[in-house]
C-alpha cells in the first residue's frame, strides 16, 4: 500500500533533480535567462516567484523565467546549469 512517507521519500528524490538551466539571452536588455527544469510546489513558488518574469509563449524566450538565478538557487538550494 503505498504511504505518505512513500509519497515524501518520492518527492524528496525528485527534488534532487530540480536545477536552472540556461535557455538565452534577451536581445533587448542583454540579460541572461534561466529556467527551472520541473514544476515545484505552490509553496516554494511563493518564495522565489517575484524572481521571475512571463515571456509568454511565442519567441526564443518562453515561460517563466528568471534574470536572476545565483538568488533563485540559493533560495531552494538547487544548482543552476549552464555557468
Amino acid at each position: 500500500m503505498f504511504e505518505f512517507c512513500d509519497a515524501l521519500i518520492l518527492w524528496e528524490k525528485e527534488i534532487k533533480k530540480l536545477a536552472l538551466v540556461h535557455v538565452g539571452q534577451n536581445q533587448l536588455n542583454g540579460r541572461e535567462y534561466y529556467r527551472l527544469n520541473m514544476d515545484i510546489s505552490s509553496n516554494m513558488w511563493s518564495r522565489v516567484g517575484g524572481y521571475f518574469e512571463c515571456f509568454g509563449t511565442d519567441g526564443e524566450l518562453q515561460g517563466w523565467l528568471t534574470c536572476e538565478p545565483d538568488r533563485v538557487s540559493e533560495m531552494l538550494g538547487i544548482l543552476i546549469k549552464g555557468l
